[in-house]
């Protein structure tokens, strides 16, 4: 009985030492994810803002090429004035 003991004992205290080993693993695994987790989330943050910029950029360019049509068109207006005036001539 005492050597069933103590075999049962021996089994009992590897499978303790297993779990205890698994523990960690797991433990080292769940503060990887979480390190992960944290980079992904300032990622998504700095990207959400690199986009805010990126849109307030194209409202601008936009802006930009709007006036510069609107410039074109005033240019040929006169354009079109001034040949008009020298034809009157």
């Amino acid at each position: 009985a005492l050597d069933v003991a103590r075999s049962e004992r021996d089994k009992l205290r590897d499978k303790a030492r297993d779990l205890e080993g698994n523990i960690q693993t797991i433990e080292s695994e769940i503060e990887k994810a979480k390190a992960e987790k944290e980079r992904l989330a300032n990622e998504a943050d700095f990207l959400s803002s690199f986009v805010t910029v990126a849109q307030n950029n194209e409202k601008k360019f936009q802006k930009v090429l709007l006036d510069i049509q609107q410039a074109e068109k005033a240019h040929a207006a006169a354009l079109v004035a001034a040949a008009a005036a020298e034809a009157k001539k």
